[in-house]
C-alpha cells in the first residue's frame, strides 16, 4: 500500500472515529443529537419516521430515544462542477449538466429558503463564481452560464480544499460537498493527505456524482493522456472513502443523461435529514455509534455530535 493510499484509509478511520466521540460530564445522563438520512434499498430517502422508528446503539447497547425532529439550522452546500474540455470526439454534456445543477439548486432552496449554496467550478484552476447566497436567481444565472473551459484538466483535489475552508467558517452544523466530475484528467499539486484534513476540519458531508462512461474515459486514459492522469485513481479513493467516511453517498452513471436524476436525488438527501435526540449515560465516550431505523436499507450519519 503506497503513502498516499495509506494516508486516505488511516484518514477514513480517523473520521469515523471522531464522529461519535462526545464526552458527557462524569456524574449524570447527557443527551446527544446526530444528523441521519435514512434511505430505501433504491437509495431514496424515507420520509415521516419517528422516534419509535429508530434504534441507536453506542458500542451495542441501545440507547433511549428522546425525540426525532427536522434539522433548524440553515444548510450550507459547495457545489464543485467539472467545467474541464471533453477530448477530441466526445460531446460536452453542457444542457445535461446545466439542467442538473438547476434541479439541484431549485430543490434544496425550495425545500429551505435559508439554504446557501456556493458554487465552484474546476478546470485549470478552482474558481468561486458564486459565494455562499440563497439567491435562486443569481446561482441560476451563472449555471445557464456554464461551459466547457479550454483546459482538458481539472483540479477537483484542490476544489475540495477551497470547498472545505469555506464550509468550515459557517455557523451552522449542516455543511455538505457536493461534487459532480467527469473522467477528466485530474492536475491538482496538492497531496491527497491534505485534501483529507481539510474535509475533516470542515465537518463537512461528501457527495459524489460522476459520469465515467467506457468511451469517455477510455479516451482520457489512453495515449498521453495517462502520462498526466496520475492522480486519477487517487481522486477515485478519495471520492469513495469521503464520502462513506462522512454519512455521503457516490452516484456514478455512464451517461450524462443520469446527472438530473442523480442531482435530485443528492438534493433529496440533503432536505429529508433527521435529527435523532437520545440518552448518554455518564462514564466514557463511546468508540462506535451505530444508527438504524424501520425499513431502511442504510442509515448514513453526518460527522456531526451535539
Amino acid at each position: 500500500m503506497n503513502g498516499r493510499r495509506f494516508g486516505l484509509v488511516a484518514w477514513c478511520a480517523f473520521v469515523l472515529g471522531v464522529s461519535v466521540v462526545a464526552a458527557g460530564p462524569p456524574d449524570r445522563r447527557v443527551e446527544r443529537s446526530i444528523f441521519l438520512t435514512v434511505l430505501d434499498k433504491d437509495d431514496a430517502p424515507i420520509r415521516g419516521l419517528q422516534s419509535g422508528d429508530f434504534v441507536v446503539r453506542e458500542d451495542g447497547e441501545k440507547r433511549e430515544i428522546i425525540s426525532v425532529t427536522a434539522p433548524d439550522d440553515p444548510l450550507f452546500v459547495s457545489l464543485l462542477v467539472d467545467t474541464s474540455q471533453p477530448p477530441i470526439g466526445v460531446p460536452a454534456p453542457v444542457q445535461d449538466l446545466r439542467r442538473s445543477l438547476l434541479t439541484f439548486v431549485t430543490t434544496v432552496q425550495g425545500a429551505s429558503a435559508d439554504s446557501q449554496i456556493a458554487l465552484i467550478e474546476f478546470a485549470g484552476a478552482a474558481v468561486t463564481t458564486v459565494n455562499f447566497t440563497k439567491d435562486t436567481a443569481a446561482l441560476e444565472k451563472q449555471i445557464k452560464r456554464l461551459f466547457p473551459s479550454q483546459r482538458a484538466s481539472g483540479v477537483m483535489l484542490e476544489a475540495f480544499v477551497e470547498a472545505s475552508k469555506a464550509l468550515g467558517k459557517r455557523l451552522s452544523p449542516r455543511r455538505a460537498i457536493v461534487s459532480l466530475n467527469f473522467a477528466s484528467v485530474e492536475a491538482s499539486t496538492v497531496e491527497p493527505r491534505t485534501v483529507a484534513d481539510a474535509v475533516r476540519k470542515s465537518g463537512a458531508t461528501v457527495w459524489a456524482v460522476s459520469v465515467l462512461g467506457a468511451s469517455e474515459a477510455s479516451a482520457y486514459q489512453a495515449g498521453a493522456n495517462a502520462l498526466d492522469n496520475k492522480l486519477s485513481p487517487t481522486r477515485e479513493l478519495l471520492l469513495n472513502v469521503a464520502t462513506s467516511a462522512t454519512g455521503g453517498m457516490r452516484l456514478t452513471a455512464v451517461s450524462p443523461v443520469a446527472l438530473d436524476g442523480m442531482m435530485k436525488k443528492i438534493a433529496d438527501c440533503l432536505t429529508t435529514q433527521y435529527v435523532v435526540t437520545y440518552a448518554q449515560p455518564a462514564g466514557a465516550p463511546p468508540a462506535q455509534v451505530t444508527p438504524s431505523a424501520r425499513g431502511a436499507a442504510k442509515v448514513l450519519m453526518a460527522p456531526w455530535m451535539r
